[in-house]
């Protein structure tokens, strides 16, 4: 993990990059900040008085298309600061050229510094309505500008200098057919997808099609050829020779489907672009009083594709605390039955964490007022949803069962999809009790996972923020000697199952 996160650069050379983007002479102070899974970020102030970021992405984002990476984030954030309107922070300089790379020794990005906080740091002190109901108002009112715009094709958004010369050309227009040009039409184009089940994992050094698409199905289809080839070229002996053909059949059932999968309502098969990565840590907002939206400053590895697709709720929103969780459709949050016998300490922060999972509640409704389409998307698309999450994550523990299952409940519900053409793919019918076993066994080691993770105060992918270093390390340790390895491997460890990407 940490290998993947390693990149040597020039430090002095990155300094006076930032300086002569700010206009300055020299850069008086530079410290790291945070780091990311996919990004180091750095903040530096100068003799001038003005502050910049500077971020350097990491190895694992995929060696071979991390300038790639940049060039698109780059032109999303000024794509949607500029038609969109959001408070996005301008970039002042990254690594367009060669030269730039090779001065620098990697790729970089120089931004302003967005003023405020991380909603991360405030969370759990905005627990009043009067304080949190702006950021409601924001979100809800950023994700519905992206529905103002449709897009010609699947892909990432570049500008059009970078991209190869025939997707330069009128034939390949950025807004969708019978969408009247506007100023951005000329300056920016739609590529490759940069979505990150195409590239991790060494998948970037697989030649596969990578679109622009046209439509979900064909989207659909070369992913899936690409997680065959992966998992054919895989080494053997990390993963068993039954793994690997159920992978393939697998694979093979979904480019059967995917013709049919795409929405029936026209309106959700529009291709919009979304920001799917709306988290606690890529939300600034401001650091006293009512929690307004001072900035959105992650914009990597994202793309168009059809509204039903797209349209989610924000990850920010969903609350996953150690007494309350909130999730999506699943239930409605409520206290621990063993409140009463929680310290009155732990009482108080226990209806903290309740107000936070009821804001999901607030959130929702907010939506679904605003947007009714994206709880049909949600709702009448949810298996196909579920079906492109678990894609990337077929390699985790249980995670091929799960892939297994959704595609199971696809072909149940075939008429929700083609009433006239039967379900081109057949499931196993031998053992119905195995398959139920083996998929309530993976639920099970996944809740246990989930639990490990509200003790440890971790995400998902293992990081953590705050706290004694050493002393989370022991914690982790010690979880570890407790784990039940009946439930599955221990997911916190150097080539561990894989949880996120």
């Amino acid at each position: 993990e940490r290998a993947l996160r390693f990149v040597r650069f020039d430090v002095e050379a990155l300094k006076r990059k930032a300086a002569e983007a700010v206009e300055a002479k020299f850069c008086v102070k530079m410290s790291k900040i945070a780091e990311g899974s996919h990004n180091k970020i750095y903040h530096l102030t100068f003799d001038n008085d003005k502050e910049a970021i500077a971020r350097i992405p990491c190895p694992i984002l995929g060696p071979s298309i991390i300038s790639q990476v940049i060039a698109s984030e780059v032109a999303t954030m000024d794509y949607c600061r500029s038609k969109f309107r959001l408070k996005i922070p301008r970039v002042l300089a990254w690594s367009r050229t060669a030269e730039d790379r090779e001065a620098i020794g990697t790729d970089f990005i120089i931004m302003e510094k967005v003023d405020g906080v991380t909603l991360h740091s405030r969370n759990h002190s905005l627990i009043d309505e009067e304080l949190d109901t702006p950021l409601i108002d924001a979100l809800v009112d950023m994700e519905l500008r992206f529905k103002t715009a449709s897009f010609s094709q699947i892909g990432s958004i570049y500008y059009k200098e970078d991209v190869s010369p025939e997707l330069q050309g009128q034939a390949r227009k950025l807004y969708a057919e019978g969408v009247e040009d506007d100023e951005f039409s000329e300056r920016f184009r739609i590529g490759p997808v940069l979505d990150r089940v195409f590239w991790h994992g060494g998948r970037d050094v697989i030649a596969a099609d990578r679109g622009p698409f046209q439509d979900f199905a064909s989207y659909l289809i070369a992913l899936a050829k690409l997680e065959k080839t992966w998992w054919s070229h895989r080494d053997h002996s990390k993963t068993s020779p039954e793994d690997t053909a159920l992978a393939i059949e697998l694979f093979d059932k979904i480019i059967a489907a995917a013709p049919y999968l795409s929405a029936t309502t026209p309106e959700l098969n529009e291709i919009v672009f979304w920001h799917s990565d709306l988290h606690t840590a890529n939300i600034m907002i401001s650091s006293t009083g009512p929690a307004h939206i001072t900035g959105i400053i992650d914009w990597q590895n994202l793309s168009t594709g059809p509204y039903f697709s797209k349209a989610c709720l924000a990850d920010a929103m969903i609350y996953r605390g150690d007494l309350v969780q909130a999730q999506p459709l699943l239930w409605i949050p409520c206290l621990l039955e063993a409140y009463d016998e929680l310290s009155p300490e732990r009482q108080k922060d226990a209806k903290a964490q309740l107000f936070l999972g009821h804001r999901l509640g607030r959130y929702k409704s907010r939506v679904y007022d605003a947007d009714p389409l994206r709880r049909d998307a949600m709702f009448e698309n949810g298996r196909v949803q579920v079906l492109l999450g678990q894609i990337p994550l077929s390699l985790q523990h249980g995670g091929l069962i799960q892939l297994r299952s959704t595609l199971r409940d696809i072909h149940g519900y075939w008429k929700d999809y083609s009433e006239e053409i039967p379900c081109p793919f057949e499931v196993d019918e031998s053992d119905p009790d195995k398959l139920s076993d083996e998929f309530w066994a993976v639920i099970e080691y996944e809740r246990a996972f989930e639990k490990l993770c509200r003790r440890l105060l971790a995400l998902p992918d293992g990081s953590i923020e705050g706290g004694n270093f050493e002393e989370r390390i022991e914690q982790v340790r010690k979880e570890a000697r407790a784990w039940n390895d009946k439930l599955g491997p221990f997911p916190f460890r150097e080539g561990g199952p894989l949880i996120t990407i």
